[in-house]
């Protein structure tokens, strides 16, 4: 093996020891993925994780560097979340979720739910709406129409039966009208109607209606879940929110919109964790990565900014990044890998920060001594990596040029070795000739039978190396001398003519 391929390989060898304890943070997140398709960890392929997992690609997309269709396969994972979420819908009008989807197949005989029960609601069908429209867009390659493979006409169907008091409600009959239920009714009819005209026995919730159901709920700056809930929570005024902006009806909400944002900023800083300025579900509660998202996205939305420690709370969203798995946790009590919530909750709120750079840092193991940064600073672990790389670099610059002097010698050698043997093979192959004399006649041939005379023999210019008798004829072999050219100077003619006129 030549010295060069060795110096190549021990390179590679170093730069896997330093480099094997930590990954990026993104390749673990993309491993938590590719090792997940729409599935928790241990777990089958389900609804929700697969719209979150729909999310996480198609947010990451929208950052150059950080997914390569052809190496992560992006439209792979689309086409399998896309094709199984295609397979959930009801289409049997006897049912009565048609046009509904199930969180997963047999999701129905899995809990015995007797005919006329519902496990469709217009939840579910925003999530799955969401994950074909995702499958759909150029991330998943932009030449399936999986939307197409859907019955949308029976999905939108699904959702005018769902309404009740001309908001929704989780599903068809109920009487559970929450903050969840219209902001995902609302947002299930946006995304279908835009792709398919509804039937025309079809029709919307009613927008004038979904203000006074709101205000019913808004409390302490926040808003209820539902009328049963005594508590505001950060969620439920996530949603109001968003659908209140979305269908332009904040300012017909928030008529003092100063009173009423300022009622919010208070009753989002007062789930602020005091330690790590994260937010938890309730005050004084531990801080998660979920509430953290509601809160950030809310104070984003109002311009309230200043409640929003983003260092601080960047910190505190990377720390949940599992190293088992890749995944995020939803808060430091949490034991075990990641969660596709989780993920999508902590990728939103770097996506709204303005840090989802932060992925490209290193994710060191927590319970092992490892390289940078556990008891190497960062910069100078760079800068150790910088000079071993130009270490090896100077080397690989450096070999070629011992190894043509090498390389030279060795040719040289080779050289005089030919020539050696080639002498040798020419000495060894002096010119020889064999005459054959009849004992009786006394006529000399050659093998081919040209006469010889070999009594007249110059014997300057042969040598007899061997002579053998037979009965009738005495063989000769000759040998032709080599003859110096100071000698073949000296009997020329030429020579002669010369020392005759003299």
């Amino acid at each position: 093996m030549k010295a060069r391929t060795v110096v190549v390989l021990l390179a590679f060898m170093l730069c896997g020891t330093v480099f094997c304890a930590q990954l990026s943070r993104i390749t673990h997140l993309l491993q938590f993925l590719s090792s997940n398709v729409g599935a928790e960890p241990g777990s089958v392929m389900k609804l929700h994780s697969a719209r979150y997992g729909a999310e996480i690609l198609l947010t990451l997309s929208k950052h150059a560097g950080y997914i390569q269709k052809n190496v992560l396969l992006a439209s792979d994972y689309t086409y399998k979340v896309a094709t199984f979420v295609s397979g959930l819908q009801s289409t049997a009008e006897s049912d009565g979720d048609f046009g509904g989807f199930q969180a997963f197949p047999g999701e129905k005989k899995e809990f015995e739910v007797f005919d006329g029960e519902f496990v469709s609601t217009v939840i579910t069908s925003f999530l799955a709406g969401r994950v074909l429209e995702i499958s759909d867009s150029p991330l998943g390659g932009g030449q399936e129409n999986y939307l197409k493979k859907v019955d949308v006409g029976a999905a939108l169907k699904f959702l005018s039966k769902s309404k009740k008091d001309d908001v929704y409600s989780l599903f068809p009959g109920s009487d559970q009208v929450s903050v969840a239920s219209v902001y995902y009714g609302s947002k299930a009819w946006a995304l279908f109607s835009a792709h398919e005209k509804a039937p025309a026995t079809a029709t919307p919730a009613k927008s004038e209606a979904i203000v006074p159901f709101l205000k019913s709920l808004f409390k302490d700056g926040g808003f209820r879940h539902s009328t049963d809930n005594d508590q505001a929570d950060l969620q439920s005024t996530y949603q109001a929110i968003f659908l209140l902006k979305s269908l332009n009806l904040w300012d017909s909400f928030a008529s003092n919109r100063k009173d009423v944002e300022e009622k919010i900023h208070k009753f989002v800083l007062s789930h602020r964790d005091a330690s790590t300025k994260a937010f938890g579900e309730v005050p004084g509660a531990e801080p998660d990565v979920a509430n953290t998202f509601w809160a950030v996205a809310i104070a984003k939305e109002l311009g309230l900014e200043h409640v929003v420690d983003t260092p601080a709370v960047t910190e505190f969203v990377t720390s949940l990044q599992s190293y088992t798995d890749g995944g995020f946790k939803l808060n430091h009590q949490t034991n075990g890998g990641g969660h596709h919530s989780n993920t999508y909750y902590a990728l939103e709120t770097l996506e709204a920060l303005g840090r989802v750079a932060v992925l490209e840092e290193m994710l060191a193991h927590p319970d092992r001594v490892v390289l940078a940064p556990q008891f190497i600073h960062n910069a100078a672990f760079v800068a150790m990596a910088v000079l071993v790389l130009v270490g090896f670099a100077g080397t690989l610059y450096l070999l070629p040029r011992a190894e043509e002097e090498t390389d030279e010698d060795a040719d040289k050698a080779e050289s005089d070795k030919k020539k050696e043997k080639k002498m040798a093979k020419k000495k060894k192959k002096e010119p020889t000739m064999t005459i054959i004399r009849n004992r009786e006649t006394k006529e000399c041939v050659d093998k081919d039978g040209v006469p010889f005379p070999i009594d007249s023999l110059n014997k300057k210019e042969w040598d007899i190396v061997d002579t053998k008798e037979s009965d009738t004829h005495t063989i000769y072999v000759l040998r032709k001398k080599d003859i110096s050219l100071k000698q073949k100077l000296k009997d020329s003619p030429l020579k002669a003519r010369r020392l005759k006129k003299k």
